[in-house]
């Protein structure tokens, strides 16, 4: 643990240069601090997104990746309430003209009036009565990627009204190229080169996102809320590789040319009814729909420079998967100390998958004996919970809560199981309010993961030459998290936050040794017993006008993490696999109102992670870190113009895989790959505006 004592070191050193003095604080009625529009005029803004993208200390958390729609609690509410809808509150956002905003309230803690749902902090975005219409907004972005593809990304938003409510449509045209270079360097170990390897991967894909958004009130009591999204993409890669032994001066041993595309369509359709019953209680009911499917086909050749043909791989997969939720929520204000939340919830959650994967070589194909490749997963959840808002005094408010969940698991097609869960998910919150709107915030509560169906499945990496089982018997792991955080503004517009998590988990899930049917042992998704996790986090944004930079901030974030946990194969401790120990990042914008420009950069950095499989471990090393720098006026036409390069460092990236000739436990290492990648910078120009 001596690296963790050095990274705690660090971060207070760094809290200790970076924390102003405490300015006069903000307006504030318990702990909520509301920005007009007036605010975000220097920043240009021509949606909601724009003004939310520029409040201190906040970034926005769709809170998708969790189980059902309860505990999706993304922290942007739409007029107190959160859009229905597990993903895309950008899009909401962006759909929002600004002409519509009457201010944007930041809540810190715990609100009894505001659907927070154990979030510590959200943004509540008010809108005027009195709706513009008519109204479109258009974002247009050409970009350059090194070295010389390019790729388009544009969209638009109309707000009308319609059959007596408020409607938005969008259409945004999403697409991405880029061309990935690397160079691995093959070892027998310790360090004798036995192959250099110089391969390119140049990719694209483009996705159609067509979606609306609509909402009436039937008399002062009854409001009807739907959203739904469509989407049709594509993604392209296109390999080379050319393979020299022993070293990248010797002739030709090998070639490997490999292309890959995917195809996907789906929708997510979702909404909500809110009825006023009484001045006390409130009832909503709410759906969501989520359906997609994805193919694709791939193939790799090997050709030996003194022989020819060597062999081939092919992989068709075929694969759909959504989810279905319907749930009831009821509000009771019981008094100004006390108002509770109760209701039910039922999801259905599925994933059909029909992956096939073949070997050729020279005289013709090789038996596919991979496990678990047509598969049906469906999971049934139903949950209920109760909630209550305790304002003790004018300081101290508690928030005790529980959820009873319910799930059962079925499996058939080339793995059979059938299991159920009963999860108890108690949490307790309570926050404290100082004066100058100091906020201390203490939880505890019991999280359950969300499983991806995909684990459930094999898969093949043509890239890294290994096979993925799926594994039937896959549980969530269950964690117990105690949170303490601590926020105060800085500087008259600033913000502190400081954050320590430690989670206790249950059947933490990672890659471990699966046996086949057939015998055979493969790497794959499971549950390597318990472990623990520790969080430490600090974020500032610092005005920074007392340092003689007028209309500036400085925004600064690191974040520290240590685990740990049991390894399968050797039973050493370790700690969890692809998380990075240590991360910061730093932002800075400055604006000039008067002559309507700003420019801005961020730096984004972290140290290296681990990975580990049945007979090899390896990590992965970040060179430069990710430099991005911007220019954008407003003088010409009345649009937001902006020009950026982002990846100004090219940021390269090393990874290095230790091979062994068995298990790691008793095997000997005989191999060591150490791969650069390269990615190169991207150019755009950005054109906003609205009409």
């Amino acid at each position: 643990m001596a690296v963790g004592r050095i990274s705690v070191s660090v971060l207070a050193g760094l809290l200790m240069i970076s924390t102003p003095a405490i300015a006069d604080s903000l307006p504030n009625d318990n702990g909520i601090t509301s920005f007009d529009p007036d605010h975000f005029t220097q920043y240009n803004p021509i949606s909601a997104l724009d003004m939310v993208a520029q409040l201190p200390g906040f970034s926005i958390d769709n809170g998708d990746n969790v189980r059902g729609f309860g505990g999706a609690a993304g922290n942007v509410l739409i007029n107190g309430e959160r859009p229905s809808a597990k993903s895309g509150l950008e899009s909401f956002l962006r759909r929002i003209p600004v002409d519509n905003v009457a201010r944007i309230d930041l809540v810190r803690g715990t609100s009894a009036e505001l659907d927070m749902r154990g979030q510590s902090r959200v943004v509540n975005v008010v809108l005027r009565e009195d709706l513009t219409t008519n109204q479109l907004n258009y974002t247009v972005s050409a970009r350059l990627h090194d070295p010389d593809q390019t790729s388009l990304y544009a969209n638009a938003d109309w707000s009308t009204q319609f059959a007596g409510g408020n409607l938005t449509l969008s259409l945004a045209r999403h697409g991405w190229a880029g061309t990935n270079a690397r160079r691995e360097f093959r070892y027998t170990f310790p360090d004798t080169l036995f192959a250099y390897r110089d391969e390119v991967h140049v990719t694209s894909n483009r996705e159609w996102t067509p979606g609306f958004e609509y909402s009436r009130d039937f008399g002062d009591s009854v409001t009807f809320r739907a959203n739904g999204r469509a989407w049709d993409g594509s993604w392209r890669l296109d390999q080379t590789l050319a393979e020299y032994r022993p070293t990248p001066d010797s002739p030709l041993f090998a070639e490997e040319t490999g292309r890959v595309r995917d195809e996907w369509v789906g929708y997510d359709f979702g909404g909500d009814i809110d009825v006023d019953i009484t001045e006390a209680i409130s009832s909503k009911i709410i759906w969501y729909q989520r359906r997609e499917t994805f193919n694709s086909q791939s193939r790799f050749e090997d050709i030996l420079a003194a022989s020819g043909f060597d062999g081939a791989f092919e992989a068709d997969i075929e694969d759909s998967f959504g989810e279905s939720i319907i749930r009831s929520q009821t509000g009771w204000r019981l008094n100004d100390a006390h108002s509770i939340e109760f209701g039910g919830e039922i999801a259905y959650n599925f994933r059909d998958a029909d992956r096939s994967y073949s070997y050729f070589d020279a005289s013709g194909g090789v038996p596919n004996n991979i496990p678990v490749t047509t598969t049906k997963v469906e999971e049934w959840r139903g949950e209920v919970f109760l909630s209550d808002v305790w304002v003790v005094t004018d300081r101290l408010t508690l928030e005790p809560a529980i959820v009873v969940e319910y799930s059962e698991i079925g499996q058939t097609g080339d793995a059979e199981a059938t299991r159920t869960f009963t999860f108890p998910k108690p949490a307790l919150a309570a926050t404290y309010t100082l004066e100058n709107d100091r906020q201390w915030r203490l939880s505890v509560e019991r999280l359950i993961a969300q499983l991806n169906f995909e684990d459930f499945v094999s898969n093949v990496s043509a890239f890294e030459d290994n096979v993925r089982s799926g594994n039937p018997e896959l549980e969530p792991d269950q964690t117990w998290r105690f949170e303490v955080s601590y926020e105060q503004p800085i500087m008259s517009t600033g913000n502190l936050a400081l954050t320590a998590r430690y989670d206790a988990v249950e059947d933490v899930m990672g890659f471990i040794p699966i046996t086949s049917s057939s015998g055979a042992i493969f790497d794959g998704p499971g549950n390597m017993g318990d472990g623990t996790r520790v969080r430490l986090s600090a974020e500032a944004a610092i005005p920074t006008d007392s340092a003689g930079i007028q209309n500036g901030r400085l925004d600064i974030g690191i974040t520290y993490r240590d685990s740990e946990v049991e390894d399968p194969v050797t039973g050493e401790t370790r700690v969890f696999a692809y998380e990075q120990p240590l991360n910061w990042n730093v932002e800075f914008r400055q604006d000039f109102p008067e002559q309507q420009w700003s420019y801005g950069f961020d730096y984004n950095q972290g140290t290296s992670n681990d990975f580990y499989f049945i007979d090899e471990w390896g990590t992965y090393e970040r060179g430069t870190g990710d430099f991005d720098v911007y220019v954008e006026t407003s003088r010409f036409l009345g649009v937001n113009l902006r020009f950026g390069a982002d990846n100004i460092f090219g940021p390269d990236g090393r990874r290095t895989r230790n091979i062994y000739d068995g298990p790691r436990s008793s095997g000997i290492q005989t191999e060591r790959y150490v791969r650069n990648d390269d990615n190169g910078p991207v150019y755009y120009i950005q054109l906003k505006g609205t009409v």
